[in-house]
């Protein structure tokens, strides 16, 4: 009985170790594009941008989170807070 303890562990220990030996990122082309067209869209704006982001409830509340950025730098940024009536 203690041996099939040491056993399983074993077994379990060394599927861990083989699963993490992969470098391959599954979305690798993806995430590569995606960062070629962020840094070809800073380079042709100066790297000025509003970023929009917004959230929601199913109760009905939300918010919205607008970041500014000019020139590389956060200059703004504005949240709004919706709550519905009634």
């Amino acid at each position: 009985m203690k041996y099939k303890i040491y056993l399983i562990a074993f077994v379990f220990i060394g599927s861990l170790c083989l699963s993490c030996e992969s470098d391959d990122i599954s979305y690798q082309s993806s995430f590569e594009n995606s960062l070629e067209a962020l840094e070809t869209f800073k380079i042709e704006t100066n790297n000025s941008y509003i970023y929009t982001v917004q959230n929601g409830s199913w109760v009905g509340w939300s918010n919205e989170t607008t970041i500014t950025v000019l020139n590389g730098e956060v200059t703004q940024r504005h949240f709004k807070y919706f709550i519905p009536e009634g």
